[in-house]
């Protein structure tokens, strides 16, 4: 039906949830990064990691408040 697009709805939840919104469709993934993660637990938690930056990794989540998943990730990715 097309009520609103996939942009609208990706800010609309990154404010509610207080995170910083990423589309993969218009990132450079480093690829070395996003070999951190199994792609076992990536496929499982819907989570890439896809940047490092200021000793960061940066991590996309299909869902953001998925505790399991950040725990899970984080702990694998150390």
């Amino acid at each position: 039906m097309g009520l609103t697009d996939r942009t609208a709805v990706l800010q609309a939840l990154s404010a509610e949830w207080k995170v910083k919104p990423v589309d993969l469709d218009d990132l450079k993934i480093q690829t070395d990064v996003a070999k951190l993660l199994s792609d076992a637990t990536a496929r499982k938690m819907f989570c890439l990691p896809f940047l490092r930056e200021d000793g960061f990794i940066l991590v996309a989540m299909a869902c953001p408040r998925d505790p399991p998943a950040g725990r899970q990730s984080t702990n694998e990715i150390r």
